[in-house]
């Protein structure tokens, strides 16, 4: 799974990596950039893959996407 992640104001902390609601990685980050993380997709139908990315004022923002195996 790769994610690209763009600071803001504060600088980056941590980049929270679930799919279907379960933690599949906790990334510690610190610049803007692509981060990524192996992951071995067990189901065979559509899956959800959720980031959250915190900076060090603790804001964060998420988004997520659908995955189709």
């Amino acid at each position: 799974i790769k994610v690209d992640v763009v600071s803001g104001t504060h600088a980056l902390q941590q980049l929270e990596i679930r799919v279907d609601g379960s933690i599949v990685a906790t990334l510690p980050v610190s610049s803007s950039g692509a981060y990524t993380t192996n992951y071995s997709f067990k189901k065979t139908g559509n899956q959800t893959i959720s980031v959250t990315l915190t900076d060090t004022a603790f804001y964060s923002a998420s988004e997520s996407k659908t995955y189709k195996p």
